[in-house]
């Protein structure tokens, strides 16, 4: 039996990764690392098992280790595990960019991971932007212009945290501003050149997977919502077809959920795909200005579709394929 490794068991994705398995037919021997929560206990498919200080990662031998910790704690562990031959998915920022690591959504370029020890996993907004425009890909993506509107669960428990007390200044835990019946257009650090590290991972993860040519936009919002990145998307394509078969491209991809009906209210929302690994498409207009260009919104569970899942997948597609 394999033994797989969680780093970062305790926290948010973590605990979506526990779900995961515990509703998979995949049957591991697991063992649960984190940092600040060691000697706490987990369950995971069935079983009790207390939860290791992140230090002792090296004295075990493991097939797998899902890394869903911070990025220091990825840089400092990861090399020495992949050298050993312990297969490593990390869902870190901490490797994305590196030339020599695969950068996988599965269903979107699988092909890329060969015989890689080392697989990252990219942001959750990236994940739910490429699983998407993956399915018109063929139609060839000339420029994405993105405006996202990000759950709070992203930035983590401290993040929710605030929203759920509706934290004002003074005892704020995460963001520089109050969340509740707010929303802050700042996500991550800002860079020179204005936008913050969150709208550039969008820009080169997004370029890195479906194609560097490709020119990426992105302001990245945070808003008061708990769980479910939504993101409102302008595409222009080489090959403009007609609406109806963008819908049918959109309906036939795997892992997409083509929701678009407005008749009937029918579009996507962060509440209708929060607990699947779905990533919702709907709102698909044309663009009133440009004839190659059309637009469409997109939500996902970003701990799972974003995070969990897709680690999940890339897991279960190397180590058992």
């Amino acid at each position: 039996m394999k033994t797989i490794a969680i780093v970062g068991a305790t926290g948010l994705v973590g605990q979506k990764l526990r779900d995961v398995f515990d509703a998979s037919d995949v049957k591991a021997d697991f063992l649960l690392f984190a940092n600040k929560s060691a000697g706490s206990r987990m369950t995971i498919q069935h079983k009790a098992l207390k939860v290791m200080d992140v230090k002792q990662l090296p004295q075990y031998r493991c097939d797998a280790a899902l890394f869903v910790a911070d990025a220091d704690t990825s840089i400092q562990y990861i090399p020495q595990l992949a050298a050993n031959g312990t297969l490593c998915i990390d869902n870190s920022s901490a490797f994305r960019m590196n030339d020599d690591v695969p950068l996988v959504v599965w269903d979107v370029n699988g092909n890329t991971v060969k015989n890689h020890k080392l697989i990252a996993n990219p942001n959750c907004t990236t994940i739910q932007l490429v699983t998407a425009l993956n399915a018109v890909k063929k139609f060839g993506i000339k420029r994405i212009v993105v405006s996202t509107y990000q759950a709070v669960s992203g930035g983590g428990k401290a993040a929710l945290y605030d929203l759920e007390q509706r934290h004002s200044y003074g005892k704020l835990q995460h963001f520089p501003h109050p969340i509740c019946d707010n929303v802050i257009p700042h996500i991550d650090q800002f860079l020179d050149n204005g936008y913050t590290k969150e709208e550039m991972k969008v820009v080169n993860e997004s370029q890195k997977i479906l194609n560097h040519h490709i020119e990426v936009s992105c302001i990245a919002v945070r808003v008061p919502v708990t769980v479910g990145h939504s993101l409102s998307v302008n595409v222009e394509l080489e090959n403009m077809p007609d609406i109806d078969t963008i819908r049918k491209q959109f309906l036939t991809a795997k892992n997409v959920l083509l929701t678009d009906n407005t008749q009937t209210n029918l579009y996507p929302m962060p509440l209708s795909v929060r607990g699947t690994p779905f990533v919702s498409v709907g709102r698909i207009t044309k663009d009133l200005y440009r004839n190659n260009c059309f637009n469409c919104f997109i939500t996902a569970d970003n701990l799972l579709r974003g995070a969990a899942y897709n680690a999940y997948e890339i897991l279960l597609n190397t180590l058992w394929r």
